[in-house]
């Protein structure tokens, strides 16, 4: 039997609650820090060929403006901000506006993985059909899965 992990096409972060540690943006005089894990989570999805992007509940301009500080542009295929859509996430819309912008809009990828934490990214989730997963069920995935 082959237990080998099977990645999906596309994972999409929310940016606040999956790639940024919050707890020490409170200790780093507010300035967003990254999770210890996310460089090798997105090291190691690149290198596995999938696609990445971030749908946020930050302001568009924020998340990009963040994205690029972290020097993370090159991971991403796209990042929506919220309002970017006119509606923010948990919205359909938002979701068509980040599949638009990463040059997806005829093909949805058949499996998504949406990677975030509390009530409105799992309903964010369950709208647009993503398999819901934390920063660190997606890194145990990835690193302790029996191969």
């Amino acid at each position: 039997m082959n237990n080998a992990l099977i990645l999906p096409p596309l994972v999409v972060f929310s940016l606040a609650d999956s790639l940024m540690d919050l707890e020490r943006k409170i200790n780093h005089g507010g300035e967003y820090v990254p999770r210890p894990e996310v460089c090798g989570v997105l090291r190691y999805l690149k290198d596995s060929g999938v696609d990445m992007g971030v749908i946020s509940a930050s302001s568009g301009e924020s998340a990009r403006r963040i994205v690029k500080e972290q020097k993370w542009n090159n991971y991403f295929v796209a990042v929506v901000g919220a309002y970017d859509s006119g509606n923010p996430k948990p919205s359909i819309e938002a979701w068509q506006l980040f599949l638009h912008r990463a040059k997806m809009r005829r093909s949805r990828p058949s499996s998504v993985w949406f990677i975030g934490s509390g009530n409105n990214n799992a309903e964010f989730a369950r709208i647009i059909n993503a398999e819901f997963l934390s920063i660190q069920e997606l890194e145990n995935r990835l690193f302790n899965n029996p191969v």
